[in-house]
């Protein structure tokens, strides 16, 4: 577990720190920057609930896919919800995004 995951998880639940959901997004999203598949589906919940950061379902969109490729549990069962709440150019917009982000660090997408 990546100690930036570490640190979102402690600002988010105040575990040891003053609760900061600012500061928790801003750590999950730096470890999910490194490809750390947890904090990509947790930025994305965050993301989906507005939690740290302003809602913008795309971007949850975007990290449950990046998530959903190193076949993580949370982001493969948050696919489909997103799914069916997004509309097709929403989706289209996040799967450009995460394949824009995701360049050539890992071939091929299970989720386009």
């Amino acid at each position: 577990m990546s100690s930036k995951y570490k640190l979102g998880n402690a600002y988010l639940h105040g575990i040891g720190v003053t609760k900061d959901e600012v500061a928790a997004a801003k750590w999950f999203l730096a470890a999910a920057e490194t490809g750390h598949s947890d904090a990509q589906a947790t930025i994305g919940r965050l993301y989906t609930d507005g939690i740290g950061v302003d809602q913008n379902y795309i971007e949850a969109y975007k990290w449950y896919l990046l998530a959903g490729n190193q076949c993580n549990d949370d982001a493969e069962e948050r696919i489909p919800l997103m799914d069916e709440i997004l509309t097709s150019d929403q989706r289209a917009e996040g799967q450009r995004l995460a394949k824009e982000w995701q360049g050539s660090r890992i071939r091929g997408f299970r989720y386009y």
